[in-house]
């Protein structure tokens, strides 16, 4: 996919992507960056909500805060924990399976 970038510079006359202007480069390397990211998986949204609640757990611990703002981490933590529950319980429900199946042999 980055080959498309490289292709079309070469369409321009340009050899390398120094040859562009400050603004050109920063559109460039976010072209470039958003061809060669990953797609998300489940596994990185897990990733992301466990990394999320550690920053609000620790946001909790500052006990000089306004109520806005714990009222605001409290919905922040209930939005990603409930991200985290739907992710793991289909797991969770098939290792419980398991479990009882195995008993029953």
């Amino acid at each position: 996919m980055i080959d498309i970038l490289t292709r079309i510079l070469n369409k321009k006359g340009i050899k390398d992507a120094s040859e562009l202007d400050t603004e050109e480069q920063e559109t460039f390397n976010q072209w470039r960056k958003t061809l060669s990211e990953e797609p998300v998986t489940v596994d990185t949204i897990k990733e992301f909500c466990d990394y999320q609640l550690t920053l609000i757990n620790q946001q909790f611990k500052d006990l000089d805060r306004t109520p806005e703002k714990t009222d605001r981490l409290v919905l922040l933590y209930n939005v990603y924990s409930s991200l985290k529950g739907v992710i793991d319980n289909p797991q969770v429900a098939k290792e419980s399976l398991v479990k009882y199946l195995t008993g029953m042999l």
